[in-house]
């Protein structure tokens, strides 16, 4: 039953990821959302980037890890709203297919080149000077996606922040993005501030 303890205490423990981003994004607004969400990712990313050092193990991991892990989880569920923003209802799985679609290739050809320009300079090499030349290939690739998530960053700055109605003093934001209505998993409405 809705609003048990328990389901209160469940609610509680979601607070990253994708649970965090759908309460940004209804709390907030979806560009703030995004632009929180990149900001972790861009930051946690390029923590991440100095675990990639031959001598480093995996603790060194760790906070990149977490912080990026943050981040990319409130740009994942943001991105979904965003991407059926202002579009009819009976258009909505053309637009998640699209979405899906343009994230899948994006990966795909991403994954592709970001492993051409790991391993450039790893040919004829082998022991130390193999893996400090792995280290630095993969170093470099991180860096770029954290490059890529600034990229994301300055595209979700450009988003038109909302206006609100002349409604009188209680009327809510006006969204411009069409997201009036929608609600997430929690069952809170999407708003843009």
């Amino acid at each position: 039953m809705p609003g048990e303890p328990g389901e209160r205490a469940g609610e509680r423990r979601r607070v990253g990821g994708p649970y965090g981003g759908e309460r940004l994004t209804s709390r907030a607004g979806l560009r703030p959302a995004l632009i929180a969400g990149f900001v972790a990712g861009a930051v946690g990313t390029g923590a991440l980037a100095f675990g990639f050092d031959a001598a480093a193990g995996y603790p060194a991991l760790l906070p990149g890890l977490v912080i990026s892990g943050v981040g990319q989880g409130v740009v994942w569920t943001a991105m979904w709203i965003a991407a059926a923003a202002g579009t009819a209802a009976h258009e909505q799985g053309v637009a998640n297919g699209a979405a899906s679609t343009t994230l899948n290739l994006g990966n795909a050809i991403g994954l592709a080149v970001f492993t051409v320009i790991a391993d450039a300079g790893t040919g004829g090499l082998g022991g130390t000077d193999l893996a400090r030349a792995t280290a630095d290939g993969e170093f470099l690739v991180v860096l770029l996606t954290a490059a890529g998530m600034l990229l994301g960053l300055l595209v979700a700055l450009t988003l038109p922040r909302a206006r609100r109605a002349g409604r009188g003093p209680d009327a809510g934001p006006e969204d411009p993005s069409g997201l009036s209505g929608s609600t997430g998993p929690t069952g809170r409405a999407y708003a843009d501030r």
